[in-house]
């Protein structure tokens, strides 16, 4: 159906990276929509909280081992606070988790052309490293907040966001190169 839409706007050489990018756009266009859900309806608001501190302290329990290997010093965590002894308090919030990196990571394997069988596995196996890319960042931050606390919003908005999207990126293309049928067929 969307092919037959598309094809009154754009030529056959395009449809294929019109359907991707029409595809991609309604799912981000979800997610938008599924976020304003979970954070003005009660019960998605409920569940949503949920799977968040779920995800938060997965990421708070390796990030901590992280940081007691470079930090000769107590650290204790209270919800989702990491506390350096006699020093600073590191707060992960929502936003710091990597959902909506998992979220688009899934998004994308989903609405490419693929062999399901292949999506099962990569899929979870993408999320697991971005949660793990991330809770590598969790610890860096709170040394970087610590002993460098002039680079600790750099770190924070910048290099993980090239990190953890240059990861998804190549994880993509890994995934592609031996499970997309196009470039399987080239071969």
């Amino acid at each position: 159906m969307l092919k037959k839409i598309l094809s009154k706007f754009v030529g056959k050489e395009q449809q294929l990276p019109a359907i991707f990018a029409t595809k991609m756009l309604l799912v981000y266009i979800g997610w938008k929509l599924f976020r304003y859900g979970a954070d003005n309806i009660t019960v998605l608001n409920f569940y949503w909280r949920k799977l968040s501190d779920i995800v938060a302290q997965w990421e708070i329990n390796i990030a901590v081992p992280l940081l007691r290997i470079f930090l000769n010093e107590k650290i204790t965590v209270y919800s989702r606070n990491i506390l350096l002894e006699k020093s600073v308090a590191v707060y992960v919030a929502d936003h710091c988790l990597g959902l909506s990196a998992m979220f688009i990571f899934t998004a994308f394997v989903l609405v490419i052309e693929g062999n399901v069988k292949h999506k099962i596995w990569f899929i979870p196996l993408g999320i697991f490293l971005i949660a793990f890319i991330n809770a590598i960042r969790v610890a860096a931050l709170c040394y970087i907040f610590k002993y460098a606390p002039e680079w600790f919003d750099f770190n924070h908005s910048y290099v993980y966001v090239a990190l953890t999207y240059g990861a998804i990126f190549l994880m993509l293309m890994w995934w592609m190169e031996r499970f997309y049928p196009a470039s399987r067929s080239a071969h």
